[in-house]
């Protein structure tokens, strides 16, 4: 279910001690489209589980093709735009993206909405995208009228370049076991963490790698990892600009420098060799080798 991948994302950020950006307090026209939808759909029993009681193949999904769920009343348009966001943050749709979801993205982060925390009042999906595909106007954000729908109407978003900045791979873990039916279940995060493929789980194993390797970094400290190659490429990206809680720059240490790197990009401002790069993504030792001693 989304709520469990909301805590491992959340899980994820508190351990970099991810530091908010000052802001001011905004208050949202809308409500999350997938929270409606999924509290329906459990209160009649679904789960995120396997079998015929599961949450997406079995209500959301049904109810976003306009499908009648016994003792699920949501309207189809809230599942739709519920399954059009997630398809949206599956295949790492953003502002870049030469379609009409691509504009409203847009649109949303000049608005000053991005991919956060959610009880900012800010989050790029849940207060903006939201609200404009259920067809409701969103504070400070200027949007053809014509754009939301278009991109409700649009045929699944394609899977766009792996190594764009500012996503969470291990998100992208989460949310691609999710939509296959397979949350909950352990062996879909591990098996794709591990490179592998997992049944109908549409996510490039690249993708689970780096959710390894990033979460390994952040356990270890990025301030602590000293001269070793990944304390290199930390250093890099410090000096290329990024730091924790740049995000909402495109600044972000973890996603939008390192994300990038583990999956064989380096961004353009960071300087960093490739062999270190790679030095880094291959290396199982993340800590620097303690000072003095025998």
């Amino acid at each position: 279910m989304r709520s469990q991948v909301r805590i491992a994302t959340l899980s994820l950020a508190s351990l970099a001690l991810m530091t908010s950006v000052a802001r001011a307090e905004r208050k949202t026209t809308g409500f999350d489209p997938c929270d409606r939808v999924e509290s329906a759909c459990i209160a009649a029993g679904f789960n995120g589980g396997p079998g015929p009681k599961n949450l997406h193949e079995a209500c959301i999904k049904p109810l976003a093709a306009g499908a009648a769920v016994p003792g699920v009343t949501v309207s189809r348009q809230t599942a739709a735009v519920c399954m059009r966001i997630e398809e949206l943050q599956l295949m790492g749709t953003d502002e870049t993206s030469p379609d009409a979801c691509g504009s409203t993205i847009k649109a949303c982060q000049a608005g000053g909405y991005h991919v956060s925390f959610r009880n900012r009042g800010n989050d790029l999906y849940a207060d903006c995208m939201g609200p404009l595909l259920l067809g409701q106007q969103v504070s400070d954000v200027q949007v053809g009228s014509n754009l939301p729908g278009d991109c409700l109407r649009e045929p699944e978003p394609a899977p766009v370049d792996l190594r764009v900045h500012g996503f969470s791979p291990c998100y992208r873990v989460q949310l691609a076991c999710e939509l296959a039916g397979e949350v909950g279940v352990p062996a879909c995060t591990e098996t794709i963490k591990a490179g592998k493929p997992f049944g109908k789980v549409k996510v490039d194993p690249a993708v689970g790698v780096a959710c390894k390797k990033l979460t390994d970094l952040i356990q270890a400290n990025l301030d602590d990892l000293g001269d070793t190659p990944c304390g290199k490429v930390v250093a890099a990206c410090k000096s290329g600009g990024f730091f924790v809680g740049g995000s909402p720059q495109h600044k972000g240490m973890q996603f939008d420098c390192l994300t990038p790197i583990l999956l064989g990009q380096i961004p353009s401002s960071v300087h960093l060799d490739a062999a270190t790069a790679k030095a880094c993504v291959e290396s199982s030792v993340f800590r620097a080798p303690a000072s003095g001693g025998r």
